[in-house]
């Protein structure tokens, strides 16, 4: 476990996280033609955490991160488009001080 002082991780929010998790590797996919790998999606979830000041199991963690895989593409994009996520993805990457891979 990680973060000493923070509250754990509980259903609804691991739901909420995931799906905010699938949002922005769509976006990513869609927008910026890159794939995030498992491990990246990994330290994405593990940074949405800490910015909610939460804390979970590694397995725990890569769990959250394998679910942003297990949404439909089209499920997630109506979500995208009804939270309006395209234009808060830059805010969402501050947020969590992110920066997109660059790869070669």
């Amino acid at each position: 476990m990680f973060g000493f002082g923070k509250k754990k991780i509980d259903d609804r929010l691991h739901g909420m996280i995931g799906v905010e998790i699938a949002m922005f590797r769509r976006w990513v996919e869609t927008n910026k033609n890159l794939y995030l790998t498992l491990d990246e999606l990994t330290e994405i979830a593990k940074r949405v955490l800490n910015r909610e000041k939460l804390k979970c199991s590694d397995g725990e963690l890569k769990l959250l991160a394998l679910s942003a895989f297990t949404h439909e593409e089209d499920g997630i994009d109506k979500l995208r488009k009804k939270f309006k996520f395209d234009l808060q993805a830059v805010k969402f990457m501050e947020s969590i001080n992110y920066s997109l891979p660059v790869r070669r």
